[in-house]
């Protein structure tokens, strides 16, 4: 079971925090891209039948590859760490993070986590906070995918 939240703090900086299979991570992202929507969509890209999909969360300096990668209905996660930002991918880098969850149940804790009031920021406070706009396509298109995928 997975588990996963974040806030904005500062201006241009996220925390999140994740637990699952008996292991806890904090990490930070910086606003060098745009981590949050960048999740939204891996995790739409699994739901519409991709096996497996890719993020990067920059820090100043280094960064969090997620790879994401659907096995029936599990959600396998892992979370790769590396010194420098913008790196060139490697399944060599040292694995920081990894768990299992069900697809559906990872995809709402993924959008429980980017709601208004678990943010405790409105649409236009996280843009201010961020730098970029909240993600509400991404979120949307994130709330069709599960409801299609409890259908018959």
């Amino acid at each position: 079971m997975f588990d996963f939240t974040f806030r904005l703090f500062g201006s241009g900086w996220l925390e999140a925090e994740l637990t699952g299979d008996g292991q806890e991570l904090s990490i930070q992202a910086s606003h060098l891209s745009d981590a949050p929507a960048d999740l939204l969509i891996s995790v739409n890209q699994l739901l519409n039948g991709r096996p497996e999909a890719t993020c990067c969360w920059q820090e100043e300096p280094g960064a969090y590859q997620w790879v994401l990668t659907k096995e029936g209905r599990d959600v396998f996660i892992k979370l790769y760490w590396y010194d420098k930002s913008f790196p060139k991918y490697s399944d060599k880098a040292p694995v920081v993070f990894s768990g299992r969850d069900e697809m559906i149940r990872f995809a709402r804790c993924i959008l429980r986590a980017f709601s208004t009031r678990a943010l405790g920021v409105s649409a236009s406070e996280y843009q201010k906070m961020w730098g970029y706009g909240y993600p509400e396509a991404e979120l949307s298109r994130l709330r069709t995918l599960i409801k299609k995928s409890h259908q018959p």
